[in-house]
């Protein structure tokens, strides 16, 4: 018998990690390529941070905030002019 939970993966004894969640996000990104005068599409490369907080839905003792960093890397076949 299959539980009729909140998704497949989800388990009976499990504390609500499969619920809906509510996660506000703040985005930056800083369009490096144009500060450092690169031409055709490398002018598009931009450096990124990512921010959220998981406001509901996770399991007691769980940690709200997420940070994701990194590259954007125009890797288009098209030259953008």
């Amino acid at each position: 018998m299959r539980w009729a939970g909140f998704g497949p993966a989800a388990k009976p004894t499990d504390d609500g990690a499969y619920t809906t969640k509510l996660i506000p996000e703040l985005d930056f990104f800083w369009k490096i390529g144009n500060q450092m005068n690169m031409t055709g599409q490398w002018k598009n490369t931009s450096l990124y941070a990512m921010l959220a907080y998981v406001a509901s839905g996770l399991p007691s003792g769980a940690d709200h905030f997420v940070i994701l960093t990194g590259v954007s890397v125009p890797i288009a076949p098209w030259n953008n002019k």
